[in-house]
């Protein structure tokens, strides 16, 4: 459970909720009996960059920057207090200064004389292509959720562990130890049919991929605990393998690791260092590298979050450009929103649905229709706003048909 990164404690979710303000990308949603928050778009500051060399845990802007990372579907219950904690943000290795393998080996130099650190090691697992899958306790009974809460992939795992008790997996009694110890686990669902992602899987599988301390997010280590899961629950847990530290010297080039076939890449994990390596194979079928040549493409990789994928594997010159298209496309947003917010506000003050509908509706433009009542029921403009935009740039003659209404909007 040591960690070079100081992962913050989170006990309710006011211990959250200033870090996000001011932030429109990323959003409270609610549930039935818990509120979830999540990120929608990926922008360039969306997760500030955390200094490693040297690395200063004690400062506001780490605190706000790590609270930020866990903004990745953490969940609360009604009455605030944490409800599940998954995966908090990292990123492929390259992606960025702070994902970098040049920081972490410095950082790694500068501390090799903490031995509790450095007893741990590297550690390297598969990457698992299928859906993040975490249980929630409600109403005395336990749901499975995704990142965004209970969602028909999720519902499709809950059937799963409740089809074949021939299995003899016991998942809901290894939840219910978890939730009693503060704990979540999170596991990945594997389906060779209706929730196939890209690597074809033979069978339907929920496996373990981690442990985490709801309250102070700390990972346990699978390895350490994998008799006791295989011997109390017969859970099935991914393969963690330990790498020598010295195999750090190796990591510059992932060409081996690059050319496989037929996985996604891995995770690697040195103390809560994490970061992922995705080989080419799995890039290509995921139509990430094919979308270089296509702006609107580019566009819906930036909105659906999917833009790190494409960094991590480009050149520096390419990079700089897609990164400050990113900011360009972000701006954009925040401006219209602003815009958008000025504007309805003052026009709908003190009118009925019927008076905005016959009165302001005709002197709106087409987008500023489209949002009036959004604002008035009190939806998330951000949001809609991008929805708005992904619907428009989903094909190349409506993203130019977009780009002649909005002569503003970025251009790669």
């Amino acid at each position: 459970m040591n960690s070079i990164l100081e992962f913050p404690i989170i006990q309710t979710i006011d211990d959250v909720l200033w870090a996000i303000e001011g932030k429109p990308e990323f959003v409270v949603v609610q549930r039935d009996g818990f509120k979830v928050i999540n990120y929608l778009v990926n922008f360039h500051d969306t997760f500030p960059k955390i200094d490693l060399d040297p690395l200063d845990t004690a400062t506001e802007d780490y605190l706000r920057a790590m609270i930020l990372r866990e903004c990745r579907g953490i969940k609360f219950l009604d009455n605030g207090f944490i409800a599940a904690r998954p995966y908090h943000k990292f990123f492929n290795l390259g992606e960025r200064r702070d994902s970098s393998l040049e920081v972490l080996r410095s950082f790694i130099e500068e501390n090799a004389d903490d031995l509790e650190l450095n007893m741990a090691g590297l550690i390297r697992s598969d990457k698992l292509d299928g859906s993040m899958i975490h249980p929630i306790f409600l109403n005395d009974g336990f749901r499975l959720c995704t990142k965004m809460g209970i969602t028909d992939t999720s519902i499709a795992a809950e059937h799963f562990i409740s089809s074949d008790p021939a299995r003899y997996i016991d998942y809901t009694a290894f939840f219910k130890e978890c939730h009693d110890n503060a704990m979540t686990p999170i596991f990945e669902y594997l389906s060779p049919r209706d929730h196939k992602i890209v690597v074809n899987y033979k069978e339907e599988n929920l496996i373990l991929t981690a442990l985490r301390d709801m309250t102070d997010g700390s990972y346990y280590d699978l390895d350490i605990l994998k008799d006791i899961l295989v011997s109390a629950r017969n859970i099935p847990f991914n393969n963690e393998i330990d790498c020598d530290i010295e195999m750090l010297d190796k990591l510059s080039n992932f060409d081996d690791i690059k050319a496989e076939e037929g996985v996604e890449g891995y995770v690697f994990d040195y103390n809560g260092f994490k970061f992922k390596v995705k080989n080419d194979w799995y890039l290509i079928r995921h139509r990430l590298k094919e979308s270089m040549s296509r702006e609107f493409e580019i566009v819906q990789l930036i909105l659906d979050n999917k833009i790190d994928d494409i960094l991590a594997n480009v050149d520096e010159d390419e990079r700089v450009k897609l990164e400050e298209y990113s900011i360009k496309i972000h701006q954009f947003i925040n401006n219209h929103v602003v815009l958008l917010r000025v504007k309805l506000d003052e026009v709908i003050y003190n009118k009925t649905r019927k008076e905005i509908a016959l009165e302001v509706g005709p002197t709106l433009n087409e987008l500023e229709r489209l949002m009036v009542f959004k604002l008035v029921d009190g939806k998330n403009l951000t949001e809609e706003l991008i929805g708005y935009i992904k619907k428009n740039a989903g094909a190349m003659k409506m993203f130019a048909e977009f780009k002649e209404k909005y002569p503003d909007f970025p251009t790669l």
